[in-house]
């Protein structure tokens, strides 16, 4: 079971994109202390390490527990950061009181609301953000958190595609197409619209653009599912194609 004086603070903590789940568990195992807050990149499968991590490891029940407050958004903003903030200032019914929230897109609003609570943490409070992508989060939430990279290898080699000019997105799948690797290539199509919902959300890319290179994805997703796909084709054309983001 969890110990009661678990949770510690740390304000000047870096980004470490090779801090994974199994090393969350070892850390308490060996340690018996926790973070306050965790940033944790993935998708379902990191919040089923997640709920596992608390059930098996920490000894939290999840299921009817009432001071296990799960929500999902497609975009977390200040309306959500706000009720966030006001079920934390509710002592917990037990020992601790544990959030998972889970958010395609966190607005840089809701980013700057959460900085205080963040900062002056409930006590014993636990708090877990699974998101897609870090580039998004601003320096002063990375600065309050930890980050848990649970999303592979393959995410990390292609994140930030569209920031990226098109000499850089050639040499990028030039691996791909040497290797002839269809499940990466899908991997990275993945990514890519992963980035583009971002951009659009915060209008970083007309609606035109992005309808069009989504539009495009999809297709070259169903040409790569199909038989003898040219990933050569596919992914030199997404490469060109694909609209460059300026944040």
């Amino acid at each position: 079971m969890y110990d009661k004086k678990y949770i510690k603070s740390n304000f000047a903590l870096r980004v470490d994109y090779h801090y994974h789940m199994e090393a969350l568990q070892k850390t308490y195992e060996n340690h018996g202390s926790l973070h306050h807050a965790y940033i944790v990149l993935g998708g379902e499968a990191a919040r089923e390490n997640l709920l596992r991590f608390l059930n098996e490891t920490l000894g939290f029940r999840t299921r009817g527990n009432p001071d296990h407050i799960e929500f999902a958004y497609e975009v977390f903003g200040i309306d959500e950061a706000r009720r966030v903030k006001e079920i934390a200032a509710e002592r917990p019914i037990g020992q601790l009181k544990v959030f998972v929230i889970t958010a395609k897109i966190m607005t840089t609003e809701a980013q700057n609301a959460l900085l205080k609570l963040l900062e002056e943490p409930a006590r014993e409070t636990l708090f877990f953000f699974l998101v897609s992508r870090a580039v998004s989060l601003i320096p002063t939430l990375l600065s309050r958190v930890l980050l848990i990279n649970e999303r592979g290898e393959a995410h990390d080699l292609w994140a930030g595609f569209l920031l990226r000019d098109i000499p850089e997105r050639l040499i990028a799948v030039r691996k791909i197409i040497d290797a002839k690797d269809q499940d990466s290539a899908i991997a990275l199509l993945n990514t890519i619209e992963e980035e583009l919902h971002e951009a659009r959300a915060r209008e970083h890319i007309s609606l035109g653009d992005y309808c069009f290179i989504v539009n495009e994805i999809g297709n070259c997703r169903g040409h790569l599912r199909g038989r003898s796909p040219s990933l050569k084709l596919v992914l030199e054309h997404i490469a060109i194609v694909a609209p460059y983001i300026q944040t």
